[in-house]
């Protein structure tokens, strides 16, 4: 059983009858850390967050070779509602995951599926609101906000969830430079309480917060300052 929060041994993926997206990937990521995944559009960066929220293969066809492992679990023998407590995704483009007209709506709706408790859907709204900073915004339309202001908010709608692992897909792109800095930040005190963040973008400045950084070239991850050519 392995003591790491994400780990992927020898991960190779195919989309059916083509060449390989990814290569005999081995990453291992602990508790509390933040981990950055740099390389170009297009390269695959997406492709291994899909492996480690289990939407590849359980909704993505294609072939998987190795083991994806969450909390020391193959996601293999995981459902996908079994993962989407343990693991959330932040998209690119702000917009994209935002529903909801009211932003304390927009904070309640996954605990609602779940059928939590009215009291405790509104104890974690307040938690949630407090330690991103944004308190102030519980009754603004998300449509309204800065982009880092809706980011934060689908940050704070997925850790509401009591989500352990946090997933990024070039979610700072889309920011100006105070928004990126007030994501950063609050991606920071995420660390600070012992949660885990893997983000991937192609600017290495995005990446500035991270305890380490891979880049994804040749189909395979190399560690901070080896990028084959």
């Amino acid at each position: 059983m392995s003591n790491s929060e994400v780990e992927l041994r020898n991960v190779s993926f195919y989309f059916d009858k083509g060449k390989p997206i990814l290569q005999n990937l081995d990453l291992c990521v602990q508790k509390g850390e933040i981990i950055g995944i740099m390389g170009k559009s297009g390269i695959g960066k997406s492709t291994i967050l899909k492996l480690i929220n289990g939407l590849i293969p359980k909704r993505i066809s294609g072939t998987k070779e190795g083991k994806v492992l969450i909390k020391g679990k193959d996601v293999e023998n995981m459902t996908l509602a079994e993962i989407s407590i343990i693991v959330g995704i932040v998209f690119q483009n702000p917009d994209d995951q935002i529903v909801f007209p009211v932003v304390e709506d927009e904070l309640a709706f996954g605990l609602e599926n779940l059928c939590y408790p009215k009291e405790e859907i509104l104890k974690r709204i307040r938690l949630i609101l407090s330690d991103l900073g944004i308190s102030h915004l519980r009754d603004k339309n998300p449509n309204n906000l800065s982009g880092g202001e809706k980011q934060l908010v689908n940050i704070g709608s997925i850790l509401a969830m009591g989500v352990d692992i946090l997933l990024l897909d070039e979610s700072l792109s889309f920011l100006d430079f105070e928004g990126k800095k007030r994501v950063k930040k609050a991606l920071v005190e995420i660390k600070k309480a012992n949660k885990t963040v893997i983000m991937v973008d192609h600017d290495y400045q995005n990446l500035d917060i991270a305890d380490r950084v891979y880049f994804l070239n040749n189909k395979r991850l190399f560690k901070e300052n080896f990028y084959e050519e």
